[in-house]
């Protein structure tokens, strides 16, 4: 794997990792910290493969991605109406990494990341060393994380002790000796500071790499289909979205390269959603203002998870720019005309379009036909009118909306 291919795809678990890290009110870190965690006490231990726990760590709780609110506040107060999910989450999880290339090797990790050493823990209520080290490492950084939480002006030293009454219980003396040792103060401060977490990611991002051999295409295709686990209407939405804009760049005569940026793009414009509730996006009414402040955030976030990925960043404003509008009246930043993308004017015909002939909670599904005489209708005020024009042959096509699109074909005609 050469090495321009191989920081995108670090960068891109890193990207998604940080979406699943989002709530209402920012970045939350958890899986950052813990990720850089499980790698330092691996390599204390001299583990095998310690690269794998590092990136364990960023998606130890992937499986939790159907919860209104994120994990770590179910543990600091818990709903019992998630409990079914909180506890088949590290099994889930281990199932979703399987769908990401390279990344099969951290399945196990993740699935026993909430067991315990004395056989309390879920989902198998396995015991000592029948735990995997993998997943003995990531519980530990994991329980790290959420005492400090808990404790947020204890002092490392306080937050050792803490940690310690649970030796033989959820974790071995020997592991806690481990971590005890790779926990100095500087690491202490480190993990406590969300800037100098931010730069120590990015740091090991350059340098902890898996052994994998994949291009960032199709690691932002498998992306796309967890991304879309999110809610039960969305299954195939980033992909149909990126298949459409791909399409009609296409048709447009964009020249090759574009249409890839586009292709992803399109396969990640939603990232940002994840950190919206599935309560909001499932609801069948019409939102609050609250609600829907909430949901205006969701591009915002995509472009923020992007620019994160050093060589898709100039895909950030194409991606986030998916709801604003040219007349001026979208979100998140209220652009209009040539202040929008080209490309994102692009997405932003093809998203619409897809949540028109898709099944939504909200609405009645449309034809083909019916939603392009709503996008047509929307030209030169939500869409951009000389864009519409251009693909109205390609949108109003029965056969291409029931057979997709070859992406090959739009890579390669």
């Amino acid at each position: 794997m050469n090495r321009k291919n191989s920081i995108i795809y670090n960068e891109l678990i890193a990207a998604l990792s940080l979406a699943l890290d989002m709530d209402c009110s920012g970045k939350l870190y958890h899986a950052w910290r813990t990720g850089l965690i499980s790698l330092a006490v691996a390599q204390k231990l001299n583990i095998p493969n310690s690269n794998h726990l590092f990136y364990g760590g960023l998606l130890h709780d992937i499986g939790a991605i159907g919860l209104d609110d994120h994990i770590v506040h179910q543990t600091l107060k818990p709903n019992p109406k998630y409990k079914n999910l909180i506890i088949s989450h590290s099994k889930n999880g281990a199932e979703i990494v399987k769908l990401i290339p390279g990344l099969s090797v951290i399945s196990k990790a993740i699935f026993d990341h909430h067991e315990n050493w004395d056989g309390s823990g879920y989902p198998n209520n396995k015991k000592g060393s029948d735990i995997s080290i993998g997943g003995q490492i990531i519980c530990i950084a994991d329980v790290f994380d959420i005492m400090v939480r808990f404790y947020p002006r204890d002092a490392r030293g306080d937050i050792i002790g803490r940690m310690a009454k649970y030796i033989n219980k959820i974790y071995s003396a020997n592991l806690f000796l481990a971590f005890e040792e790779t926990m100095s103060s500087e690491f202490f401060e480190t993990l406590k500071d969300e800037q100098m977490v931010e730069d120590e990611i990015k740091k090991k991002l350059n340098h902890v790499a898996l052994s994998v051999d994949i291009d960032h295409n199709s690691t932002a295709f498998a992306l796309a289909s967890i991304i879309d686990t999110k809610h039960k209407y969305t299954a195939g939405h980033s992909h149909r979205v990126a298949i459409y804009s791909a399409a009609i760049a296409n048709v447009m005569e964009l020249p090759v390269e574009r249409v890839e940026g586009i292709l992803i793009a399109g396969m990640l414009h939603d990232v940002g959603k994840i950190s919206v509730p599935s309560y909001i996006l499932d609801k069948p009414g019409k939102l609050t203002d609250k609600e829907f402040d909430i949901v205006r955030l969701h591009p915002k976030n995509t472009a923020e998870v992007l620019s994160m990925v050093t060589n898709l960043r100039d895909l950030a404003p194409i991606a986030g720019g998916h709801h604003e509008r040219v007349d001026g009246k979208g979100y998140p930043l209220g652009l209009k005309k040539s202040e929008i993308h080209l490309d994102a004017k692009i997405l932003s015909i093809a998203d619409a379009f897809d949540a028109m002939t898709s099944i939504r909670p909200y609405q009645k599904t449309k034809t083909p036909l019916e939603a392009l005489r709503v996008i047509q209708a929307g030209a030169g005020r939500q869409f951009d009118k000389d864009i519409v024009e251009m693909c109205k042959c390609l949108l109003e096509s029965e056969e291409f909306i029931r057979n997709g699109y070859n992406v090959a074909q739009l890579l390669h005609s």
